[in-house]
């Protein structure tokens, strides 16, 4: 294992997909609605926003914690799939945003 130095801010990048969770191929906006009604409402301490993500309709939800700024992107798919991208990074980080643009601008979907 690496010993972290000092000065150095690791980002980490997740994409998920999420296979068959929206069935009914409803909209991202009525996807993550849904979700919120079925874990008891809002969330505290989370920001969500729309958002687009490779040219798709997609919805940010946004929150810091002790490991630093987590930014959740959820993209609905033709096929019943949703496309997540989960990026923390330290909340130090000033160019993180600019680099997480930088990810999402190369994006592209297919289908």
């Amino acid at each position: 294992s690496k010993t972290p130095q000092v000065g150095v801010h690791n980002v980490s990048i997740q994409f998920i997909v999420q296979r068959d969770i929206n069935p009914q191929v409803i909209s991202i906006d009525k996807w993550y609605s849904n979700q919120l009604e079925k874990h008891g409402g809002s969330i505290p301490g989370v920001t969500v926003t729309n958002t687009v993500v490779g040219g798709r309709q997609a919805i940010l939800m946004k929150r810091e914690s002790s490991l630093g700024k987590h930014y959740t992107y959820y993209v609905a798919r033709k096929n019943g799939d949703i496309f997540q991208v989960s990026i923390i990074g330290p909340a130090s980080q000033d160019k993180l945003e600019k680099e997480i643009e930088n990810i999402l601008a190369a994006i592209k979907f297919i289908n």
